[in-house]
């Protein structure tokens, strides 16, 4: 495995731990919230709108590591009843379409995080630039390609008939298909 595909693991490892930290801040933070409202009868101030930047880093992080180990979600019925070297081919392609999808929203994400820091645009309660919250799904976003092409990578070594994996799913997160 090259050293960039184990400092990308690295990376999506480190962003899921954040992605983890967060959940649990935003509990935390929850339940606070709570009990400031019970207890003296006022919420804390911009909580609404914290929980929600939050939840957009937690998806974002955990995007990608989410995709390693195959922890999307996907309908299978049609690839159970295909042959092997049918499905790595309809893998080829719908790899190949995600990775040009996904290239393309990055781009118009990025053009309108750049239109909305041209425009001083801002959070209404704490003032956070609406420009950031784009480029942090950018980010997310970008992470997620990545292991696409690596996935896709993996897809056209198995055609080619050799058995190496290049991303190697993490061990404390279920694999397999979660399809429906």
């Amino acid at each position: 495995m090259s050293a960039f595909r184990r400092v990308c693991e690295k990376l999506f490892s480190i962003f899921n731990d954040i992605a983890a930290a967060l959940i649990l801040a935003s509990m935390l933070f929850i339940v606070a919230n709570v009990f400031m409202r019970i207890v003296f009868a006022h919420p804390l101030l911009g909580a609404i709108e914290t929980i929600q930047y939050f939840t957009l880093l937690i998806v974002s992080f955990g995007l990608a590591y989410c995709s390693i180990g195959d922890g999307h979600i996907r309908v299978d019925i049609v690839l159970e009843k295909i042959p092997k070297r049918a499905e790595h081919i309809l893998n080829l392609f719908t790899q190949l379409i995600s990775i040009v999808a996904m290239i393309f929203v990055v781009i118009f994400l990025i053009r309108i995080a750049l239109l909305k820091f041209s425009n001083l645009e801002v959070s209404p309660f704490l003032g956070v630039p609406i420009g950031l919250l784009y480029l942090v799904i950018v980010f997310g976003i970008a992470l997620l390609d990545i292991t696409i092409i690596f996935k896709f990578v993996d897809t056209i070594i198995s055609l080619a008939g050799k058995k190496r994996q290049v991303l190697e799913p993490p061990e404390d997160l279920p694999t397999g298909n979660l399809g429906i």
